[in-house]
């Protein structure tokens, strides 16, 4: 299988001014970022009253292992940030709305927000996503490669763009009612709140 290089996600400065790129989590890697992230947030919890996190870093042999996971799931070596770049990256970044997540967090959120209200049903697995993902490819192998190779936001949206360019007419129809009477009832929603208000 031919490899294509997708461009960084981003760039940043690193501790010494060189510019280094960040590819993001693959697929696979997005589910260990955050069940790594989860971990973090986890031990951050544990600071004593007053402790900065640096300083629970600093004691905190597990906290090290999990902040340089993070990293290097995201093409960063752990030698090319400091702390204070490490807590813009993964911790918590200050902007002109105030504190936000960390740059790395927002990088590998997917990028399509459901637009259905939520229900009972559970996000997919990685399983079920890798299953999935072998039907669009030649074989299981080959979507396990894709999966931990390509940044999984670009590898979501190749799948859902190739997903769509097959659906039938008629289904595409139908999907496209189905929209427009969803922007009925909003626009609808919203003249009986202007009435009302």
């Amino acid at each position: 299988m031919r490899w294509i290089e997708f461009p960084p996600l981003a760039e940043f400065e690193d501790c010494r001014g060189d510019v280094r790129p960040i590819r993001g989590c693959s697929l696979v890697g997005r589910f260990e970022f955050g069940d790594r992230l989860s971990e973090i947030w986890q031990r951050l919890a544990t600071a004593e009253p007053g402790e900065h996190w640096q300083q629970l870093y600093v004691r905190d042999r597990r906290l090290q292992f999990l902040i340089k996971r993070c990293l290097e799931l995201n093409g960063i070596q752990p030698e090319w940030v400091n702390l204070f770049q490490v807590e813009d990256l993964l911790i918590a970044r200050e902007t002109e709305q105030g504190m936000e997540a960390g740059w790395l967090v927002t990088l590998n959120a997917p990028k399509t927000v459901p637009t259905e209200p939520p229900n009972d049903k559970p996000a997919p697995t990685l399983e079920e996503i890798l299953a999935a993902l072998s039907l669009s490819v030649e074989s299981v192998p080959d979507a396990l490669e894709l999966a931990d190779r390509v940044p999984g936001n670009t590898l979501m949206e190749i799948v859902t763009a190739r997903s769509n360019l097959q659906k039938p007419p008629e289904q595409k129809r139908k999907e496209k009612m189905r929209e427009w009477g969803k922007g009925l009832r909003q626009k609808a929603m919203e003249e009986v709140m202007r009435e009302g208000g």
